[in-house]
């Protein structure tokens, strides 16, 4: 299974980078652009950054056990989803602190993102 392992490895590593750089680009416009200093692209910032931490947790550790065939957990596995608990806090606060009008366009943008995140548990 070697030369299966290295193309699944060069598959996972090309996703995952163009996942980041997608999500870097987006990041990058929302923080540029004054225009969407508004709630709800603040919003879709937070989601952005959690699948960020949520990729970056799983696929570099996916990767490792491709190439080190290392089947052994990680002790510190935990840190990221202490701080994707801690992302979903700010962005409910952040909701919280909305007015009824903006919570309302915020959850009309980005709830089908949310649910899909809630279902699956990855981000699209």
């Amino acid at each position: 299974m070697g030369p299966a392992k290295n193309v699944f490895f060069t598959l996972v590593f090309t996703i995952y980078i163009a996942s980041i750089i997608a999500s870097a680009a987006i990041m990058l416009l929302i923080y540029l652009d004054n225009a969407l200093h508004k709630p709800m692209y603040i919003f879709l910032f937070s989601l952005i950054v959690n699948g960020v931490i949520g990729s970056s947790a799983v696929w570099p550790r996916v990767m490792n056990i491709l190439i080190t065939d290392d089947n052994t957990a990680f002790c510190l596995g935990f840190l990221p989803v202490f701080l994707i608990i801690l992302s979903y806090l700010k962005i409910i606060s952040i909701i919280l602190t909305m007015s009824a009008d903006a919570r309302r366009k915020t959850f009309a943008t980005c709830s089908p993102h949310l649910i899909i995140f809630i279902i699956t548990g990855e981000t699209l």
